[in-house]
């Protein structure tokens, strides 16, 4: 299975909270992993976000962002090229996503397209990966 990650899904992975059970398996159960580069730091963000707000402590900060470093070394990185920025222009307009969820959802298709599971909690991304003809893991809420 190939898989794309947006950092709702990476987050989860760094985070202990509801989802990370699921997208640990996706992780594990994944033959080639890909990402946008814009994950890397919105999931540095988050760790912050997460650090800031007291939901981690110190070690446990560190303990994540160590996680995010030995993980971001085993996945494909898409860069944010002037191909992949057109597609998530026209996939903002297309789904009304924001302009991060359109590019993680430009980004999938330039990692694969119909081959590949578009793995987030979003949900505007979620559906608009299967509006697209992408698998979509975890299935989307109604």
């Amino acid at each position: 299975m190939i898989v794309y990650l947006d950092t709702s899904a990476l987050v989860k992975i760094l985070i202990e909270e509801e989802g990370s059970e699921d997208a640990a398996v996706l992780w594990s159960e994944a033959d080639r992993i890909y990402s946008s580069r814009l994950a890397y730091l919105e999931a540095r963000a988050a760790l912050a976000a997460s650090l800031r707000t007291n939901r981690s402590n110190a070690p446990q900060h560190n303990e994540a962002k160590a996680e995010l470093e030995r993980r971001w070394r085993q996945l494909s990185v898409v860069e944010m090229s002037s191909q992949v920025a057109g597609i998530a222009g026209e996939v903002a307009e297309d789904y009304g996503l924001r302009g991060y969820d359109a590019v993680h959802l430009a980004s999938a298709f330039a990692s694969g397209g119909g081959n590949i599971t578009l793995v987030t909690w979003d949900r505007d991304l979620a559906h608009a990966g299967l509006g697209s003809g992408l698998g979509v893991a975890p299935a989307p809420i109604p």
